[in-house]
């Protein structure tokens, strides 16, 4: 367990950072909505945001705004996107901005409108279902502490003490952790909050020439 903790921390910090990103579209949408209705492209609009979007996401639309100026095609930039940033979020504003470009017209605002809406609506209802699944992760973590905080308390007693050094009193104490550690893993996955799923975007027809 203990090999395994700097590769959760690690997992953990990763997981952390994609929320802080997904958090930030909402706010990303709200500007390329500011940027069309200023007469913009959503061209314009998108590749502005490496300087001016949110912190998190400003990395992301420099990149892109980059591709483009090496004579990538939009629709290629966002899609290359997508396979680096690997967020649901991520696919649902990107193709939503592929639409965009792709159809244009005076109801583009409104759907992106729609879009920032829903993904602060989406947050909310997520972090509401972590924080239940976080209940059950919490009591799995007390459930596998609680006997062996008890077995630290009797072992202040000498009797107890022998009676685990014997032979019979190793193999309950091995079949215990054994036993905790399969039921702590198994609480751990059944608390684990589903992952949305992905959208996978599609290039038309030579958008790749």
């Amino acid at each position: 367990m203990l090999f395994r903790s700097p590769f959760i921390l690690v997992k953990k910090k990763a997981k952390s950072l994609l929320r802080v990103k997904e958090r930030a579209w909402p706010e990303a949408i709200d500007n390329i909505v500011s940027a069309l209705l200023a007469g913009n492209s959503i061209v314009e609009a998108v590749s502005a945001l490496g300087n001016a979007g949110p912190l998190p996401l400003r990395a992301t639309f420099t990149r892109i705004a980059k591709k483009i100026k090496q004579g990538i095609s939009f629709e290629v930039a966002l899609v290359e996107e997508t396979g680096l940033l690997q967020s649901a979020t991520a696919d649902q504003t990107l193709s939503s901005l592929l639409l965009a470009k792709e159809f244009g017209g005076r109801d583009v605002t409104n759907t992106l409108r729609l879009l920032s809406t829903f993904l602060r609506e989406q947050d909310e209802s997520l972090e509401e279902i972590e924080t239940k699944f976080g209940w059950v992760r919490n009591s799995a973590l007390l459930g596998a502490a609680a006997p062996w905080l008890l077995l630290a308390l009797l072992s202040t007693q000498q009797n107890t003490v022998d009676a685990y050094q014997t032979s019979a009193g190793k193999a309950v104490l091995s079949f215990g952790v054994i036993a905790t550690a399969v039921a702590y893993l198994l609480m751990e996955r059944i608390a684990r909050a589903p992952n949305p799923p992905r959208v996978q975007l599609l290039l038309k027809e030579g958008a790749l020439g």
